[in-house]
């Protein structure tokens, strides 16, 4: 790897000398990343462009944890992911590009699983969840009676949080921004309805 100067922060993202290996039954061996080094610092945008079966997820599964490297090191600030897999608990999310329900679930018991990793109450997860589908069901569009039936919050709770969203300090965004803060910190920072 190349010296970096003395001025450079230390990478957000660090891949060095990465290859990864997949063993296919009756084929072989897949290498999906070959000798890859990388360096993402703070601040900076990156984008992972090529076609099907180049390596991009599986970048962002070691970037993530999910998966080891076959050869080389993948860092994220400093440590390794995969093998300090709890340290980033909380901090670290992928979205994939497929579906990735649990279809013995409810849509809130999906939106729960994060909160449930996390180590809520129950009760506190569901909540939490509850007012977050809400407020994105308020966003598309959906009537009230709609976002009441799907995820069991009464009219009189939705009315409140819509109310809030539209006026309550800030609005909308400010409403965006704090539900980010929260669910980073694990508090709720918006109307909590005693009712159902």
């Amino acid at each position: 790897m190349r010296e970096r100067p003395a001025n450079l922060a230390e990478p957000v993202v660090r891949f060095d000398r990465v290859t990864k290996l997949f063993e296919r039954p009756g084929e072989g061996t897949f290498r999906a990343v070959d000798d890859l080094s990388l360096e993402i610092h703070a601040g900076t945008r990156v984008a992972l462009l090529g076609k099907t079966g180049c390596g991009k997820s599986t970048m962002f599964n070691m970037i993530a944890g999910l998966l080891d490297p076959s050869e080389g090191t993948v860092t994220v600030n400093g440590r390794d992911p995969f093998r300090e897999f709890d340290t980033f608990r909380g901090k670290l999310a992928v979205v994939f590009q497929n579906d990735r329900l649990l279809p013995w679930r409810t849509a809130i018991g999906n939106v729960e699983i994060g909160l449930e990793m996390l180590g809520l109450a129950p009760q506190e997860r569901r909540d939490m969840a509850q007012r977050w589908a809400v407020v994105r069901m308020l966003d598309s569009g959906l009537h009230y009676a709609d976002i009441s039936r799907q995820t069991g919050a009464s009219t009189a709770t939705i009315t409140r949080i819509a109310s809030w969203l539209n006026h309550g300090e800030g609005g909308y965004r400010a409403m965006l921004d704090k539900l980010d803060a929260a669910s980073r910190a694990g508090t709720t920072p918006y109307p909590v309805a005693g009712e159902r």
